[in-house]
């Protein structure tokens, strides 16, 4: 095709691409947004002074993990509210869809394939991942790396190594806990140069044709690779170009260490037979390397390799399968077709730059986005059914937030700390765990309550708890509604909020029932 009939298919897909990425965001937050709101604000009003300002826990100190998106976050509270962050989202969805079409272009030369990827993948990450979130920045930014890592290779232009350090410093500031994950990229490309010069060493000449004639793998050697190990250790210095001081290069070990990962269901080792998509990119890779004769790259087979490794470790580590290997296995798909899928492609190409053709594709998409729209129509951006809104407004209303000591929910503590009612714990999970804090296991005190697995009153005395507001289809729940020592202050349909009676009163209840 034409320069200008390129132009047109370009258009074409990027509007298509925005319809589907509007019609994927969803309306409603995540407990997330609401932390990432109030510590944005705190760090426009008083900077970064790693303490936390928001339980009631003394003197917690706090990381501070994603500041430069808390930021962002709370300057657009301030400008359009809810409504900004949420047309924030639907943005960042697009930037991250047209940029996912824009660098498999770049990578496989195919403008068909690379726009069916990028439907696939964001299709994949659907409403889990593309949220209201820090995450979604850095699926750009990977991207973005990914881009420059195989531009900087085919070229060794200095502008694709300043672009991986910027990159890298952007990622320490908005999101250090994916910031290790910058330098994980570069490991098969470093991988398979390793084992290229290892081969081409005189002494294993006698059986160097165990590495040349390796079934369905190649092995290529990259002289640019060498610089980009070097790009690869200027990079790892970016970690001090934040205001948080060593967190970018202690984070990852400490949230390791420490008890959340055990805790949390994102962190929990994936079941692939319990996810279809996870199952779909898995199947699709291992076919490839079944069914066909064409060799793949060692570079590519220990980047989906290890994404796959990944992603059976953590749940959350699935995004970077759908996104980086969706990417890969369209660049293997497009090698081994070649110059069948070229003219294929071109072909299909030319009709939908047609009247005809973008008449069809424009109003497919429509259509799908209008049905994935109109559940969104009743929605807002929380629900009451997960956050309990009228019981904040009767405890703002009706009592001391700052002389009450509240045991609450993980799923509804950055809710609470919105509505500035002092919390137990947030979904800032590592906050509240010793390896981060220095004092005390917070969260796994507050997982063995709620799973009865101790004393609530126990741990209630040890706390000095005074209120609990629980979901009423808790556990805990079912047992304090018949404790005489917990007296219903509010009740609605989806939560309730106890008052716990003073250690005098509970000694006199203890009596009478003697």
């Amino acid at each position: 095709m034409d320069k200008k009939a390129i132009r047109k298919f370009d258009i074409l897909a990027i509007i298509i691409l925005i319809l589907m990425c509007y019609a994927i965001t969803p309306i409603y937050f995540p407990n997330d947004t609401f932390y990432s709101i109030k510590v944005g604000l705190q760090i426009l009003q008083n900077g970064i002074d790693m303490k936390d300002h928001f339980a009631w826990h003394e003197d917690l100190p706090y990381t501070y993990p994603h500041w430069a998106y808390d930021a962002f976050i709370g300057l657009l509270y301030n400008w359009g509210g809810f409504s900004a962050i949420c047309i924030s989202t639907i943005v960042l969805a697009c930037i991250l869809g047209v940029s996912i079409y824009f660098v498999n272009i770049a990578l496989t030369k195919n403008r068909l394939t690379s726009l069916v990827t990028a439907i696939m993948i964001i299709f994949l990450l659907g409403e889990n991942f593309i949220t209201t979130r820090a995450q979604l920045v850095s699926y750009i930014l990977f991207m973005a790396e990914l881009y420059c890592i195989e531009q900087f290779l085919e070229s060794k232009r200095i502008r694709f190594a300043v672009g991986l350090i910027i990159i890298a410093a952007i990622l320490a500031n908005i999101h250090i806990a994916v910031w290790p994950f910058f330098f994980v990229l570069f490991l098969p490309y470093i991988g398979e140069f390793g084992i290229a010069v290892i081969r081409d060493l005189p002494l294993l000449s006698r059986i160097s044709f165990l590495f040349t004639n390796m079934y369905k793998v190649e092995i290529g050697k990259n002289r640019n690779t060498s610089y980009l190990i070097l790009i690869f250790v200027i990079c790892l210095f970016t970690g001090f170009l934040t205001p948080i001081g060593f967190s970018p290069y202690t984070y990852l070990y400490k949230s390791i260490a420490g008890p959340s990962l055990g805790l949390i269901n994102e962190h929990q080792p994936l079941v692939v037979i319990q996810s279809l998509k996870a199952m779909f990119v898995i199947l699709l890779f291992l076919m490839f390397l079944t069914f066909t004769n064409n060799k793949i790259r060692l570079k590519d087979l220990f980047m989906v390799g290890g994404l796959i490794l990944l992603a059976l470790w953590g749940q959350r580590h699935i995004s970077l399968l759908y996104i980086i290997g969706m990417t890969i296995i369209n660049q293997l798909i497009c090698n081994y077709l070649n110059k069948d899928l070229s003219e294929i492609s071109e072909i299909v190409q030319k009709f939908f730059i047609t009247l005809k053709g973008k008449i069809i594709a424009i109003s497919t998409m429509l259509l799908a986005a209008v049905l994935l729209t109109i559940p969104k129509l009743h929605q807002d951006f929380f629900s009451e059914i997960i956050f309990p809104e009228g019981t904040c407004d009767f405890i703002v209303e009706n009592m001391d937030v700052n002389n009450m000591k509240l045991f609450n929910g993980y799923d509804y503590g950055s809710y609470l700390l919105f509505r500035e009612i002092p919390v137990f714990i947030d979904s800032r999970a590592d906050l509240y765990t010793k390896k981060f804090n220095g004092k005390k296991d917070i969260f796994p005190d507050y997982s063995d309550i709620m799973r009865i697995k101790t004393h609530y009153e126990t741990k209630f005395a040890e706390y000095g708890i005074t209120h609990v507001i629980l979901h009423k289809t808790t556990s805990l729940n079912v047992i304090l509604e018949q404790d005489e020592r917990y007296k219903e202050l509010y009740s609605d349909e989806f939560f309730v909020l106890y008052e716990r009676i003073s250690n005098s009163d509970n000694k006199n209840i203890e009596n009478n029932l003697k």
